[in-house]
């Protein structure tokens, strides 16, 4: 599982989803980012602490969007914000 670095809020400027962090988090990913309107939700989803499933089923019935195509874009959505440092893997012990 994935956890948010913390210091990161989404906002909409412009009518465009964005990213911003934080001083706390400057180090860490960039300082600003542009996402999808479908970025932002799965963002808002995992804020909210709403289950992979239950994210992919509300998503489906609001969007008519298919399941199957959420949840590559979710595994694209995980995929890019690890890589720019805005989530990070859960430790397990």
């Amino acid at each position: 599982m994935y956890k948010m670095t913390e210091g990161i809020v989404l906002t909409r400027v412009g009518g465009e989803y964005v990213l911003v962090a934080t001083r706390s988090a400057w180090d860490k990913c960039p300082n600003i980012k542009s996402i999808s309107p479908l970025f932002s939700a799965f963002w808002q989803g995992l804020s909210n602490s709403i289950d992979e499933e239950t994210m992919i089923q509300q998503l489906s019935q609001n969007t008519k969007i298919a399941e199957s195509v959420l949840k590559e874009r979710l595994s694209a959505f995980y995929d890019e914000m690890r890589k720019d440092g805005y989530l990070y893997e859960e430790e397990t012990v």
